[in-house]
């Protein structure tokens, strides 16, 4: 054979060699590094790359994909790892804000306006803002002193009337208006705590002539008994005891209050409305409103007036409650 033909024989197997060595690599491969078509489509949401080192593989991204998975071979193709990044670009759909459960502002009073100048024995429209959220009844009352500082109540204008009405026709008649330089109106809901207050307002004229010292009233109603965290029982008596001033001649209310804990005590229900002078009253603690509370305590209110006293917190074991 010619030299230059065993040549090109040699050359000829050298090449059929490296195709099968090729095709047998590609086999071998097609483990680790997936078709195009397992890709999915261009700019799909995850892109596998293929690393051919035996190291940790930091992930790359490629694209605007929302997550991107790297493969780690080892030497060995056919040993590999996957290690994920799973970066979401999808948008938090969790809402940060919650609905307001803050009450609107309750009632603010429109008339009588700052300093208005009104006239004993005239008619005056009282008018509030009205919001259903304080649905119920309300109490108005006058309030008058010296100056906006030392404003004490003088009696109830109106009471028991639904806050939606918005105003009431108030004829300044009464007899305990006339002997102060200022008044104010007090609007009281239902619940007998949330109270609005007028601007100062001015009356000229009137019946009283005699007027009590605002400026420096005695204390109103100091409670006696109970006494502080006393341990009452359900079904005794015990006489619930207060200081009086005939300043507050009138009807007095008490009311047994109670809760989780001292701070968060509210009305439970009317013990008894008696005579202020009396200084005392015998109370039978057997009132379906009591029990399960780790806290009582006692209001007494001077009925038509803003004057109410609170008693030291204490505690009654059994009840229906």
């Amino acid at each position: 054979m010619h030299p230059r033909s065993f040549l090109t024989v040699l050359s000829t197997l050298g090449f059929l060699t490296a195709g099968i060595d090729a095709r047998r690599t590609r086999r071998r491969c097609s483990s680790v590094f997936p078709s195009s078509s397992a890709l999915g489509p261009e700019g799909s949401s995850s892109t596998i790359i293929a690393t051919p080192t035996s190291g940790f593989v930091t992930s790359t991204r490629l694209s605007s994909a929302s997550s991107t998975s790297v493969v780690d071979s080892t030497s060995a193709v056919e040993s590999t790892t996957a290690i994920v990044s799973t970066t979401s670009a999808v948008p938090s759909t969790t809402s940060t804000s919650s609905p307001s459960t803050t009450k609107p502002s309750f009632d603010p009073i429109y008339t009588p306006t700052n300093l208005q100048q009104l006239t004993f024995g005239q008619s005056l429209d009282i008018t509030w803002g009205y919001d259903a959220a304080w649905a119920g009844k309300i109490d108005i009352k006058l309030i008058g002193g010296a100056d906006s500082n030392t404003l004490v109540p003088l009696g109830t204008i109106v009471s028991g009337i639904e806050n939606s009405l918005g105003k009431y026709t108030w004829t300044l008649d009464q007899d305990w208006i006339g002997s102060y330089a200022l008044y104010g109106i007090t609007i009281t809901f239902e619940d007998g705590t949330t109270v609005q207050y007028s601007m100062p307002f001015k009356v000229s004229g009137g019946g009283s002539t005699t007027p009590t010292n605002p400026t420096n009233p005695p204390t109103f109603n100091p409670i006696y008994t109970p006494t502080n965290l006393q341990q009452l029982t359900y079904g005794q008596v015990i006489d619930i005891t207060w200081g009086y001033d005939s300043f507050y001649a009138g009807q007095l209310e008490i009311t047994l209050i109670g809760g989780s804990e001292q701070n968060l005590q509210f009305p439970l229900g009317v013990i008894a409305t008696v005579d202020n002078s009396l200084g005392k009253y015998s109370w039978t603690i057997n009132n379906n409103f009591v029990g399960a509370k780790n806290i009582y305590g006692l209001s007494v209110n001077l009925k038509g007036t803003n004057y109410q006293q609170y008693s030291m917190p204490f505690h009654i074991s059994g009840g229906p409650q």
